[in-house]
């Protein structure tokens, strides 16, 4: 069974950061002596060239396939230079590391045909480089890792592919039982890649489905492009609908991102609304505030003003029998968490934390390449158990900004990582969140307020006509 959804969902994570792990972090030993042997590998009449590359003297259970870019070959992930092979890294943590030209690249034969780059014929050659990494190594599971162009052949290999993805739900379904467990899945999806056979079995196994869609049609395209550059809302737009058509009243997500773009990002909401969508999520980027896409202190009365606009909206169309949610509105005033989780938040650190394609543990997905952040591995657990003491004290309280703020219990004190990288410390605070998110929580108050008039109203002609 190849582990190969779990890794391809990890991969689009952690693609932005697959050059620093390449460049600074993948550093092996180098006083270890490795091995490196070829296995002969076949497909469509064309010779594959397939390496494995172990710490000598060891016999790896684990195995990972690394699935090169389309400038380069395999030879990228153990370039000679210093110590900056990501396939010697990988290698002496415990994998046997392996690594495949597709055809026409490196020592891989030429394609008669004049073949050029295409997705899907080298998602076959990824194919055939599994099957045979599973029967060399006797292994019923691997992990794929693929590097830009890479990732997409690897997401299009799982697609092409799914009674691989099938096989670990079921094995998950398998273990659950024996071991008192509920496992709960959850897909993210950019839609590019749904059709009926996807929906079906998300539809069938997953909890809940998060779809990708910033807005109208303009603001969507602006980010979120095909492997051509072409935009993607003509696309999914469709597959989204019939998507939730199908899945009833179980549960998904709309979710979109605005950018200093789109500050008017109610319009991208109400559009999403309008075509039929009625659980909805905006969030606001997080990035380098050097790019040009990153908000700014001039937008933070735009966005106050645009959450206004979108709780009085939201209050119109519930009135008039159309309504929706929007995630940051749904709180709870009645009782909601236990006062623990009114100070801990999310968890990271503790309760929840990130696994990489190559099972080092942080405290979550922002944190992954900050080595001081690292937590630990899946094989030895939590070895830092400095930092877990330190995320398990970052709360409501640990922050002296949070002292006199109203709203403290409701964000917990507010995401560590967004702290982390605007202060420096997990404990700092990042101030325009801060606004934003009292903004968000003053809008949700005034509308439980609205809802509980208007059932109060309800009740009272009720009454009245009896």
């Amino acid at each position: 069974m190849i582990r190969s959804l779990l890794s391809c969902l990890l991969m689009l994570q952690v693609l932005l950061f697959s050059l620093q792990v390449a460049t600074v972090q993948a550093r092996a030993d180098a006083a270890t002596e490795y091995r490196i042997q070829t296995f002969p590998l076949e497909r469509n009449g064309i010779a594959l060239h397939l390496q494995r590359l172990t710490v000598a003297g060891t016999q790896p259970q684990r195995q990972i396939l690394l699935v090169h870019g389309l400038t380069y070959s395999s030879h990228e992930f153990d370039v000679d230079y210093a110590d900056y092979s990501l396939a010697r890294y990988l290698a002496a943590r415990g994998f046997a590391v392996w690594t495949f030209d597709v055809a026409g690249y490196g020592e891989s034969q030429e394609v008669k045909d004049g073949f050029m780059p295409d997705s899907d014929y080298a998602a076959e050659d990824a194919a055939a480089a599994a099957a045979e990494i599973l029967k060399v190594s006797g292994q019923k599971k691997l992990d794929v890792l693929g590097w830009s162009w890479g990732t997409v052949t690897s997401s299009r290999f799982v697609a092409r592919h799914p009674e691989m993805v099938k096989k670990l739900v079921a094995y998950c379904r398998e273990q659950e039982k024996i071991h008192n467990k509920n496992f709960r899945f959850t897909m993210t999806t950019n839609g590019m890649l749904i059709d009926e056979d996807v929906i079906d079995f998300c539809n069938k196994e997953c909890h809940n489905v998060v779809l990708s869609l910033d807005g109208r049609k303009e603001v969507h395209d602006r980010f979120r492009k095909d492997y051509a550059g072409h935009g993607s809302y003509d696309a999914i737009v469709p597959k989204f609908q019939e998507f939730v058509r199908k899945r009833g009243d179980k549960g998904y997500y709309m979710r979109g991102t605005y950018t200093h773009y789109n500050t008017d990002f109610t319009n991208d909401i109400f559009h999403m609304a309008d075509l039929g969508f009625t659980e909805l999520s905006m969030e606001p980027v997080v990035c380098d505030p050097s790019d040009p896409s990153a908000l700014t202190e001039a937008d933070l009365p735009i966005l106050k003003e645009q959450y206004e606009i979108l709780a009085k909206e939201m209050i119109k169309r519930n009135r008039e029998g159309r309504g929706f949610t929007f995630y940051h509105y749904m709180i709870d005033l009645t009782a909601g968490p236990c006062i623990y989780k009114r100070i801990s938040g999310c968890g990271s650190g503790t309760e929840y934390m990130a696994v990489t394609p190559w099972g080092d543990l942080y405290p979550c997905h922002q944190f992954v390449g900050e080595e001081a952040y690292r937590l630990g591995d899946i094989w030895n657990g939590v070895t830092n158990r400095e930092l877990r003491e330190e995320f398990r004290a970052c709360n409501a309280y640990a922050r002296p900004e949070c002292a006199d703020c109203w709203a403290k219990l409701y964000c917990s004190g507010g995401c560590a990582a967004n702290a982390y990288h605007a202060s420096g410390s997990i404990r700092g605070v990042y101030k325009p969140g801060c606004e934003l998110f009292r903004k968000r929580i003053e809008c949700a108050i005034m509308m439980k307020v609205a809802e509980e008039q208007d059932r109060e109203s309800t009740a009272s002609e009720t009454s009245e006509n009896a």
